[in-house]
């Protein structure tokens, strides 16, 4: 599934090509990719894509690449996996909390970079949301039967 994924993004957004070419030579491999569609009122539609590569050491680089009204690709170096509080969450609080924005001339803050920083958090919440918080219930209720368990035994 994810090599369809990566043909539809490489199709999609050709641009991305050479920066992902350039990690697969030094050892990266892909590990996650989403393609979103966000329709903007009155104006062109705007696709983002997103490409996380890993290497054997656990360094993390994160391609984001949108267009629409314009086209862009960063490339972002994301925290090793064995630094953060779990391995499939990208930030730490830490970045969160030291996260600065270059400003545009006429608008304040560049959207670009604000937009590409949020569908990294929303990746680490969506994350939390369905797989942490569903793992900590399941885990609450076994420790809850296993407790059960202990004192019946003890009696």
């Amino acid at each position: 599934m994810l090599s369809d994924e990566l043909k539809r993004l490489l199709l999609q957004f050709p641009e991305v090509i050479g920066e992902y070419e350039q990690h697969l030579q030094k050892g990266y491999s892909p590990t996650d990719i989403v393609i979103r569609s966000i329709a903007v009122y009155d104006e062109e539609d705007l696709d983002t894509a997103e490409v996380i590569l890993e290497n054997e050491q656990g360094h993390r680089v994160l391609i984001i690449a949108s267009q629409g009204y314009f086209r862009s690709v960063s490339v972002k170096e994301l925290d090793p996996r064995k630094s953060g509080i779990h391995h499939n969450l990208l930030l730490s609080d830490v970045l969160v909390y030291h996260k600065t924005f270059n400003k545009s001339l006429f608008r304040g803050y560049n959207m670009n970079e604000v937009d590409e920083f949020l569908d990294v958090i929303m990746k680490d919440y969506t994350y939390i949301e369905h797989v942490l918080v569903k793992e900590n219930e399941l885990l609450k209720k076994e420790i809850q039967q296993l407790r059960g368990r202990q004192i019946w035994q003890r009696k």
